[in-house]
């Protein structure tokens, strides 16, 4: 939820600048578009968590880590010093002209995300292992902090930089907290043992190439996640449609992530805690059961009290012309805490089964299902404005929800039946 947060602080800032509309719209697609690497990144924490299990097992996906982010990095680079990037902006996209200056920049300003997250990600995953979880919610607070403290000083003194102010408002926060995440990480006997205790060594330790073949399907899920939300993003961009949409569908969408944001990461919970047992079972699906209802409960007082007008305008300084939108895309999304806890709990439970490729596959539908909603069918959702961004991210993450939960049901039935039939055999 405070990870959350800083996005909601950026739609804040930006709806503070000069030009909001071309400022939060142009932002949004630079920044979706950069997240294609940070996304991959990111699938580094859960990987650390389910592949770092002593200290020789953490170096050797250290190693792992280290390769991927050069590429990751590399490959972004290559793509913003080239034409390819404004073209695939302007032809492939179709983004509006008056955003494409925005855009460029803000993709650019964040190049070294990709490897700043990637690294935030690898010492969070340790510090998980140990169940010091504490140490990363006080990291994401002082982001936060920060985060704020520099968008207040920047839209005050530099609101002509529009979008610009967004991309070095995160850039500098997630450096913050990768920092902390390396200076606590550093601590954990994963990565440095006690004095005076040797290091055991772990009949599992892997190859760098094993943690790289492990890692490969994640790290595809990773680079298309945001791609649904890049083609998302483009297509509330498109001439055809009012500038005004994008916008407020950003600002809506950050104000319910917030909230949203508080079931994201739960497949940890499950990577940690659960151990096979009925017991342990039923207690992370109460825990899972608790957050959601929550969480939808406070989506939905946002989005049907005067609540929601207070946060939007006050608090956030909305313009007048974005808050319809902002509200419908709200509304839509009251159920989007369901479809992601549905995510989290399969998820968790196919990194501990080792079958990742069903996390591609999942995540390759509710791409492809976004796609066709804002692209061959988005003429049956411009009625819906702003909230057809919202009708698009639902229907894509249905689609995936499903495919999660027939990868796990049938990973896990095979299972039941080999253990049977070595039952048997030993019988």
């Amino acid at each position: 939820m405070i990870m959350a947060s800083s996005h909601w602080v950026i739609s804040i800032g930006l709806a503070r600048t000069l030009e909001p509309e071309v400022a939060l719209a142009g932002y949004a697609v630079g920044m979706s578009t950069l997240s294609l690497f940070e996304n991959a990144a990111v699938m580094l924490r859960s990987s650390t968590v389910t592949l770092a299990r002593s200290q020789e097992e953490a170096q050797t996906v250290f190693r792992a880590v280290l390769m991927v982010l050069a590429v990751l990095v590399g490959v972004a680079a290559a793509l913003s010093l080239s034409p390819a990037l404004a073209w695939t902006y302007r032809s492939l996209l179709g983004v509006a002209p008056e955003l494409l200056p925005t855009a460029l920049l803000a993709f650019r300003l964040l190049l070294p995300l990709p490897a700043i997250s990637g690294f935030r990600c690898f010492f969070q995953g340790l510090i998980i292992r140990e169940q010091r979880t504490g140490f990363i919610t006080l990291g994401m607070i002082i982001r936060l902090i920060v985060m704020v403290s520099l968008i207040a000083v920047l839209v005050t003194v530099f609101p002509h930089w529009g979008g610009a102010i967004g991309s070095v408002t995160f850039l500098v926060g997630m450096s913050v907290e990768a920092a902390l995440a390396f200076w606590q990480g550093r601590k954990t006997h994963y990565w440095r043992p006690k004095p005076g205790v040797q290091a055991k060594r772990s009949p599992r330790d892997q190859a760098v190439l094993s943690v790289l073949i492990f890692l490969a399907p994640l790290l595809a899920s990773g680079l298309i996640n945001n791609l649904g939300r890049m083609l998302l993003n483009a297509g509330l961009a498109r001439e055809s449609v009012p500038p005004d949409v994008l916008a407020a569908f950003s600002v809506g969408w950050s104000l319910v992530w917030v909230v949203a944001a508080l079931v994201w990461g739960l497949q940890q919970t499950v990577q940690v805690f659960a151990d096979g047992t009925a017991k342990n079972e039923r207690a992370i699906s109460r825990f899972f059961v608790l957050v959601v209802l929550s969480s939808v409960l406070v989506i939905f007082l946002l989005s049907y009290t005067p609540a929601a007008q207070f946060a939007l305008r006050r608090v956030m300084g909305t313009p007048e012309n974005l808050v319809p939108g902002a509200v419908q895309t709200m509304r839509w999304l009251i159920l989007l805490p369901v479809v992601l806890a549905w995510h989290e709990w399969n998820i968790g439970h196919l990194m501990l089964q080792r079958h990742t490729p069903v996390l591609f596959v999942g995540k390759a539908v509710n791409v492809s299902l976004v796609a066709l909603t804002v692209g061959p069918g988005f003429k049956f959702l411009t009625g819906f404005g702003a909230a057809g961004g919202a009708v698009a991210t639902l229907l894509g993450h249905t689609g995936e929800g499903l495919v999660l939960t027939a990868g796990s049901w049938w990973y896990r039935r095979r299972q039941s039946r080999s253990k049977k039939t070595g039952a048997t055999i030993a019988g």
